[in-house]
C-alpha cells in the first residue's frame, strides 16, 4: 500500500543527502525557552502542517528510489492528517484551503482529487474511501463509519486502519520500531483514558502490534488500577495531554538515537521527526496561550 505520488526523479546519493541534512539539523529550529516567555510563536496554527509538508516534500525528493521505497508507509503516516485535515475543509468557501494544504503534499493524484472537487464533506468522504478501498481492501467501510459516526470517527478509524496495515507489512526494522511504538501510544492513550474517566469495563478497540501485549493491557484494565498505567508508561500522569507526551518522548528518544549513525534511515527519520515535534511543540504554545507557563514547558518535547 503506497499513498503517495510516484517520482520521476532519482534522488542522490545517501551520503550526499546525509550531509545536506546534517547541515540543515545544526539550525536549531526554535529557541523554546525563549518562546515560553516570550508568548505567542511568530506563526499561526494555519501554517504549521503545511510548512510541516513542504520539509517532508523536500526530504522525499532527495532520496533515491529505494530509500522511499523504504520509507514509504513512514511518509504515508504523516499524509494520513492531511487528508483528515483537508476533510475538514470540505467547503467551497475553504477551497483555498484545501490547496494550500496539499501545494507541498505527497499524496497520489487520486486521492487528492476528492479533496480538490467543491462538494460537500459526505461525497468527498466517498469519493476518498472508494480511492482507499481500490488501493487496499483494509479501507473497505470507512464509508459506513462516517454516516453512521461522523467525520471524528472516520479520522479515527482511517488512522487505525492505516497503522495496522503499517505494523502487518513488511518493513525495515527502524520504520517497524516506530510502527510498533506508535501502537503503544494509542493504545496506552485508551486505556488511560478509560481508567481516568471511567468509560466502561474494557477500553474501546485495542489496536495490534504493539510491543505491550493485549493481556497485559486487560489485566490494567480489569483491575481499574492507575497505577499499572503507571508502570507501563513509565511515569506517573496528571492529564491524558501528559501521557501522550511522555510516549512520544519514546519515540524521539528512539530516533534520535537511530539519528546518530552515519548510515541507514536513522538520520531521515530523525531529521523529519524533529520537525514533526517542533510543529506539535508550535501546536501547543498557540493553543496554550493563555496557560502557565510551567504547565507548558513540561508538554513541551525539546
Amino acid at each position: 500500500m503506497n499513498l503517495l505520488q510516484q517520482q520521476t526523479f532519482d534522488g542522490y546519493p545517501p551520503a550526499y543527502l546525509l550531509a545536506r541534512l546534517c547541515g540543515r539539523r545544526s539550525l536549531k529550529l526554535f529557541d523554546w525557552q525563549h518562546l515560553l516567555t516570550t508568548g505567542r510563536p511568530p506563526t499561526s496554527e494555519g501554517t504549521l502542517w503545511r510548512d510541516l509538508l513542504q520539509e517532508f516534500s523536500w526530504v522525499y525528493r532527495q532520496l533515491n528510489p529505494r530509500r522511499r521505497r523504504e520509507l514509504a508507509a513512514f511518509f504515508g503516516w504523516f499524509e494520513i492528517r492531511t487528508l483528515a485535515l483537508c476533510l475538514r475543509h470540505v467547503k467551497p468557501r475553504e477551497s483555498s484551503r484545501i490547496k494550500e494544504l496539499l501545494e507541498f503534499s505527497l499524496l497520489s493524484n487520486r486521492l487528492q482529487k476528492p479533496l480538490l472537487e467543491l462538494q460537500e464533506t459526505a461525497s468527498a468522504v466517498s469519493g476518498l474511501a472508494g480511492v482507499l478501498t481500490s488501493m487496499d481492501p483494509c479501507f473497505e467501510g470507512l464509508e459506513k463509519i462516517f454516516a453512521e459516526q461522523g467525520l471524528r470517527a472516520f479520522e479515527t478509524e482511517l488512522t487505525n486502519r492505516y497503522l495496522q496495515k503499517a505494523c502487518a507489512g513488511r518493513q525495515p526494522p527502524l520504520v517497524a520500531r516506530f510502527f510498533c511504538l506508535q501502537v503503544d501510544l494509542r493504545n496506552l492513550l485508551l486505556l488511560y483514558k478509560q481508567l481516568r474517566w471511567q468509560m466502561g469495563s474494557e477500553p474501546e478497540r485495542l489496536l495490534d502490534g504493539g510491543t505491550i501485549a493485549h493481556r497485559r493491557l486487560s489485566k490494567v484494565s480489569k483491575a481499574g488500577d492507575m497505577g499499572g498505567v503507571t508502570a507501563l508508561i513509565g511515569k506517573r500522569p496528571t492529564q491524558a495531554e501528559t501521557v501522550e507526551t511522555e510516549l512520544l518522548r519514546r519515540i524521539t528518544t528512539l530516533l534520535h538515537r537511530a539519528g546518530r549513525q552515519s548510515e541507514g534511515l536513522g538520520p531521515v527519520m530523525d531529521y523529519l521527526w524533529r520537525h514533526f515535534i517542533a510543529a506539535r511543540n508550535l501546536r501547543l504554545l498557540i493553543e496554550g496561550e493563555g496557560l502557565e507557563r510551567t504547565v507548558l514547558a513540561e508538554e513541551l518535547i525539546t
